[in-house]
């Protein structure tokens, strides 16, 4: 990708986001009927962000806390099978360094029912501030201490059976980040031929992303 991408579309000027520790929440995510399941794990300080999922149970998701990081053993086995919302992992609580796994829950009986099988998930991210390297003059992606926002402001849209349901969801999404804008730009899309896989769509530096695969 183009370091200069989007260059010229850049606000410089958004106020660098403030980093708080959030707390555990070892409350069982709600999980009525035809519920599916992720995992998401941030860690603002390097901004980075992944997911894992979905998922008919809850139990396929504390094997991967666990292998992350094993010092989640006692938290894990104190909610049990009833599972948690939101675990936090400190590194370094001075320094601002530590990593937060996330139950996340959607309700979907069509997903639930093709599961393990492959399905399409739609994630946003963004905006992303950036800035310019005084060493090479490229724009590049803040990254220390949470300077940058994809590890804040990414989440799972949703997960869809149908490619043509998920890009649908996938430009809805992308109309509503734009809403606000006065004079919103043209969201360019890139999607491989043949309508094979996933794909993605952005404007200045939010990302829209459709991933085709079984749950992680």
């Amino acid at each position: 990708m183009d370091n200069n991408l989007f260059a010229n579309e850049i606000d410089f000027d958004v106020l660098k986001p403030e980093i708080n520790i959030p707390d555990d929440d070892l409350t069982p995510p709600a999980a009525p009927a035809d519920t599916i399941f992720y995992l998401t794990i941030s860690t603002p300080h390097t901004d980075a962000f992944e997911w894992h999922g979905p998922y008919a149970t809850f139990a396929q998701i504390p094997p991967i806390v666990c292998a992350h990081a094993p010092s989640t053993d006692k938290k894990l086995e104190k909610v049990g099978k009833h599972g948690f919302t939101k675990i936090v992992v400190v590194e370094n609580e001075q320094q601002g360094k530590f990593t937060v796994f996330e139950s996340v829950t959607k309700i979907n009986q069509d997903v639930r029912s093709m599961l393990p099988n492959p399905v399409f998930t739609v994630t946003s991210a963004g905006p992303i501030l950036h800035k310019i390297c005084s060493f090479t003059g490229k724009l590049e992606a803040e990254g220390a201490k949470g300077w940058s926002t994809k590890a804040l402001s990414s989440r799972i849209v949703g997960t869809y059976i149908d490619r043509k349901e998920a890009r649908r969801a996938a430009d809805q999404t992308m109309r509503d980040l734009l809403a606000s804008e006065d004079d919103p730009p043209q969201p360019m899309s890139s999607f491989p031929a043949m309508n094979a896989g996933g794909g993605l769509i952005m404007v200045r530096l939010t990302f829209l992303a459709m991933r085709r695969d079984a749950p992680s």
